[in-house]
């Protein structure tokens, strides 16, 4: 178990020295095995560091990332206009701004109540015609707007079908209900480009990224170093 214990405590401060990356001309980190300070022990030495590394780092690792991408089609107030169909229009450019801006209280509300964060920059937005669907081409005719929102969750659990299912489940209920609650005539501002009280439905598909694939490979690289630190207890000893 000593040696075990040396072992252990001779790695920790190869690997803090590894990180600092600052080491002095006998390979050792500065401060570590300094010669000009003789009455403190190498083994204290070492167990001072290995606290310091130890205070440092974080107890709950993010094990997995999931990123659930909502779809909404939303009525909207906005005119038909032909070159919002254009999404490399500057029409388009500038109402596609207009929109996110317009909803973002929105998407502020499902992050924090869901725990998931968005980007504005990564929002899908297209354009539509409201009466696409009935085949009619009046110049009065509205538009819809369809948004597809990624929402990237982190958590300490291992992933599982069951958790992306929770975490999918989850954005969706509380995309659809802060939507329409929010559009809803009570709340919603005068100047909105959204339509009051419309009936709210909400589509996703999920990704999910395994974050444990990462945790194993720093933990081979602190195995591939207790070869170094094997050969700094004989030296030591």
């Amino acid at each position: 178990m000593k040696i075990f214990s040396k072992l252990f405590f001779v790695f920790a401060t190869v690997s803090n020295a590894q990180e600092a990356s600052v080491l002095d001309s006998h390979g050792f980190s500065e401060g570590v095995f300094d010669n000009t300070v003789l009455y403190e022990s190498v083994d204290k030495r070492v167990r001072r560091q290995v606290d310091d590394i130890e205070g440092s780092v974080e107890p709950d690792d993010i094990l997995s990332k999931i990123t659930t991408t909502v779809e909404t089609t939303l009525i909207t107030e906005i005119a038909f206009d032909e070159d919002l169909l254009n999404k490399n229009s500057d029409a388009y450019s500038a109402k596609k701004a207009e929109i996110i801006e317009d909803f973002t209280p929105i998407l502020e509300i499902i992050s924090d109540d869901s725990s998931a964060e968005y980007t504005k920059e990564e929002i899908d937005v297209t354009f539509v015609r409201a009466s696409e669907s009935r085949r009619r081409r009046q110049a009065d005719s509205s538009m819809n707007v369809v948004l597809k929102i990624p929402f990237v969750s982190e958590s300490t659990e291992a992933l599982s079908d069951e958790l992306k299912t929770s975490v999918q489940d989850n954005i969706e209920k509380i995309t659809t209900e802060t939507i329409t609650e929010e559009l809803a005539s009570g709340n919603i501002d005068a100047d909105s480009l959204f339509t009051q009280d419309q009936e709210v439905s909400v589509d996703s598909v999920v990704d999910a990224e395994d974050l444990r694939e990462w945790n194993s490979g720093s933990q081979l690289k602190i195995c591939n170093s207790v070869f170094i630190a094997t050969i700094l207890l004989k030296l030591l000893n």
